[in-house]
């Protein structure tokens, strides 16, 4: 577990080279279409506009956010899960890339329709950091 973990103090410059320490998850997005429930990891649903590729696999640490100013950081940016490094997130990517908030595009073809409720599953990974 990341009880180790000294808080940054000041910003981490967003998107920084830096890496956020924490503990391996898998993120899995699901919907409902009719007759059919689709599900997705999150990696599925965005792609790396340079290499054309979708998001590595096993690239997410929980990480934990922090309170500032007496509110919960990461509800009040509303920055739960990023693919940039941000250490008000609760998620972040680790993963290659993770300093360019300039090459991540949707991968249109596995989202959803719009305006469909959705269900996002945070897990433990299995797998040792």
């Amino acid at each position: 577990s990341n009880s180790h973990f000294q808080p940054v103090i000041g910003p981490i410059k967003n998107p920084s080279k830096e890496m956020i320490p924490g503990d391996r998850v898998t993120i899995s997005v699901s919907w409902k279409l009719p007759g059919v429930e689709v599900q997705h990891s999150a990696e599925e649903l965005v792609m790396n506009e340079q290499t054309h590729s979708a998001l590595e696999g096993e690239s997410w640490v929980y990480n934990g956010s922090c309170v500032m100013n007496g509110r919960f950081a990461a509800q009040s940016e509303g920055s739960i899960i990023s693919l940039v490094t941000d250490p008000v997130a609760l998620v972040n990517n680790t993963g290659p890339g993770h300093d360019n908030d300039h090459i991540w595009i949707a991968a249109t073809n596995n989202l959803p329709p719009p305006n469909l409720p959705l269900q996002v599953q945070i897990k433990l990974s299995n797998s040792l950091p």
